[in-house]
């Protein structure tokens, strides 16, 4: 996310809900493992082939993209069990209306 300023700001609730999930191993997800559930949810959900990899994942994490497309949020609620975008740090980069 974006601070006041224009400085980025890690998005640190993104990066811990990819900890506390487990892979397939067991062990914490990683950015790629998580990438490979989003395309893998993606294409569930739609029939459209996403093309999620560690590098986005990795962009999510360090706030550089701070609302990525419905579709992508979704597969990254029903991946890492979350109900909400606010679970994952998301917030729409849109200032409130009048």
């Amino acid at each position: 996310m974006v601070a006041d300023g224009g400085r980025v700001v890690p998005n640190e609730h993104l990066r811990q809900a990819r900890l506390r999930s487990a892979s397939g191993s067991g062990r914490a997800m990683s950015r790629a493992d998580l990438a490979d559930g989003v395309n893998a949810q993606v294409l569930a959900d739609t029939g459209i082939a996403a093309r999620v990899d560690a590098a986005y994942i990795g962009r999510l994490e360090r706030g550089l993209y701070r609302w990525p497309h419905q579709r992508y949020r979704a597969a990254l609620r029903a991946v890492l069990r979350v109900a909400g975008d606010a679970d994952l740090g998301f917030a729409t980069p849109r200032p409130p209306g009048p």
